[in-house]
C-alpha cells in the first residue's frame, strides 16, 4: 500500500506544518484512509482523480456519474476502452482502478448527486471528505449547498465538528485549472465565490431568429427556440444534452436555419460545443489539477499536513504557472451565512408570474427551476407541486399580495424532495 512506502515518513513523523490534532501512528492513518470518500465525477478529472486516490493509499471511495462512456471520452478518460462504449462510466472506472490497485474497494452509483438523498437522506453524512471533478457550476452549488446544510450545532450553539465534510473542488478549462478547498460554516463556501463565474454568453432573440450571423447564433435558435416551438420528443420534454437523438434533432434543425442565411460552420462538433458549453480538455491539466487535489484530500483525511487556504490556480498556457489565494466568506452569502435576500416585486403579479418570470431569471438558483416555495411566517409551502398539487394549482393564479404580506419571508428551493438539508434561498419580499 502506498502509506508503508513512499508515504510513511509523512505519516510516522510529527511536523510544524500538520494539523494540531495530528498523531504520528501509522496505523491511525491507515484507519483514516479507510473510512469511505465520496469521488462526484468519473469524466477527464474524475478518472484521473480515481486513480490518484487509490494509489495514495485511500481504500474505501465511492464514486458517482450518471454518465455512460461515448466514444468521444476515449481519446482522453484513459479508464474507459472501445468495448466500454454505452456502460456506465462510473461502473468502468471502479472495475479497472480496483483490477490495478486491487487493496482499494471503489463503489459506483450510476446516478446523479440528488438521486442519493432520495434514497437516503443521509447518504452523504458517511463520508470523511468530498471530492469534485464536475465540469457543472450548478452540480456544485447543489452539493455546497447540501453540505452547508448537513452542518450541526449543539445546545450551546458551537458547530458539531463531526457534522462538518469538507468539499474539494477540482476543475479545468483548456490549459487552465484550479483546486479549491471548502470547509462549511468554517470558511468560505462555493457560493461564496460564485460572482467570480462569467454570466453564460446569450444572444437576442431578433439576432437568433431573423439576422443570424454566426454558426452559433443558429445552434442556439433551435436550442432556446425551436426546441419549445416543436417539442420534437413530446411536450414539455427538456433537452437531455447526453441523448444522441437529442443533439441530433439541434444540428439538424440549426443546419436548416443556417441554410437560409447562408450561414457556414455548423456541424454536430459544434454544436455539442454550444449546447453544451464544451471547452476543449487538455490530459495534462486534468493530470496536474487532479494530482494536487489527491493531495490535499490526503492532507485533509490523515492530518498529516495543513491543507490548502484554500484555491490555487493553473496556467500552463505558456509555461507552468501556479498562483494561491485566499477567498473570504461573504458575509451575505445566502448559502452559509444563512442571510436572507432582499427583493421588490409587484404585490398585483400572480404566483405564475412570480415564478416564471422572477425567480426563474434569478442567478442564485441553482438548476433555473422552482420547485418548493415555503411562507416561512406560516410555515406551509405556497408552491410544492410534487407534495401538495392541489393547493399549488389553487394558488398559481393568485395575487402575490393574496398569499403573502409585505416583508414577509419565503424559502425558495430548487429541489422536489422533502429533504430539509439543502439550504434554498431565503427571500425578503417587498411590494412595489
Amino acid at each position: 500500500m502506498a502509506q508503508d512506502g513512499r508515504y510513511a515518513k509523512l505519516l510516522r513523523r510529527p511536523s510544524q506544518k500538520a494539523f494540531p490534532d495530528f498523531s504520528a501512528n501509522l496505523d491511525e492513518s491507515k484507519e483514516a484512509l479507510s473510512k469511505p470518500i465520496l469521488v462526484v465525477g468519473a469524466g477527464g478529472l474524475g478518472c484521473e482523480l480515481l486513480k490518484d486516490l487509490a494509489l495514495v493509499g485511500f481504500t474505501n471511495i465511492h464514486v458517482i456519474d450518471g454518465d455512460e462512456v461515448d466514444v468521444t471520452n476515449l481519446n482522453r478518460q484513459f479508464l474507459f476502452r472501445a468495448d466500454d462504449v454505452g456502460q456506465p462510466k462510473s461502473t468502468v472506472a471502479a472495475k479497472f482502478v480496483m483490477k490495478r490497485v486491487p487493496a482499494c474497494k471503489i463503489t459506483s452509483y450510476c446516478c446523479w448527486i440528488q438521486d442519493m438523498v432520495e434514497k437516503d437522506s443521509n447518504f452523504y453524512r458517511q463520508f470523511s471528505i468530498i471530492v469534485l471533478g464536475l465540469d457543472s457550476i450548478k452540480a456544485r452549488r447543489w452539493m455546497n449547498s447540501h453540505l452547508v446544510g448537513l452542518v450541526a450545532y449543539d445546545e450551546r450553539g458551537d458547530l458539531i465538528p463531526s457534522s462538518v465534510i469538507p468539499m474539494l473542488d477540482g476543475g479545468t478549462e483548456g490549459w487552465k485549472g484550479s483546486v479549491r478547498a471548502f470547509v462549511p460554516k468554517v470558511a468560505a463556501c462555493f457560493e461564496c465565490a460564485i460572482d467570480m463565474f462569467p454570466p453564460a454568453e446569450k444572444f437576442q432573440e431578433c439576432t437568433m431568429k431573423t439576422n443570424p450571423r454566426q454558426p452559433e447564433h443558429c445552434i442556439a435558435w433551435a436550442k432556446t427556440m425551436a426546441w419549445t416551438e416543436e417539442w420534437p420528443f413530446g411536450k414539455d420534454v427538456s433537452i437531455d444534452t447526453d441523448k444522441p437523438e437529442h443533439m441530433t434533432w439541434l444540428f439538424e434543425k440549426a443546419k436548416e436555419h443556417a441554410a437560409k442565411f447562408n450561414i457556414e460552420g455548423v456541424t454536430y462538433k459544434k454544436t455539442m460545443g454550444v449546447v453544451k458549453n464544451i471547452i476543449p480538455a487538455i490530459a495534462s491539466t486534468n493530470a496536474m489539477c487532479a494530482a494536487a487535489t489527491a493531495n490535499e484530500a490526503f492532507k485533509f483525511v490523515t492530518r498529516s499536513s495543513l491543507p490548502l487556504n484554500n484555491w490555487m490556480m493553473f496556467n500552463s498556457g505558456t509555461g507552468a504557472h501556479t498562483y494561491t489565494y485566499e477567498h473570504e466568506r461573504n458575509p451575505e452569502c445566502p448559502t452559509c451565512a444563512g442571510k436572507p435576500v432582499s427583493v421588490t416585486v409587484d404585490g398585483e403579479q400572480t404566483l405564475e408570474t412570480f415564478i416564471n418570470e422572477f425567480l426563474r431569471e434569478d442567478s442564485r438558483l441553482m438548476f433555473g427551476s422552482v420547485l418548493n416555495i415555503r411562507h416561512q411566517q406560516s410555515s406551509k409551502s405556497i408552491y410544492w407541486p410534487k407534495f401538495a398539487k392541489k393547493r399549488t394549482a389553487e394558488n398559481m393564479p393568485k395575487k402575490m399580495n393574496e398569499l403573502i404580506s409585505d416583508g414577509d419571508s419565503l424559502l425558495v428551493k430548487d429541489r422536489d424532495s422533502m429533504d430539509q438539508n439543502s439550504s434554498g434561498l431565503e427571500l425578503t419580499v417587498h411590494f412595489a
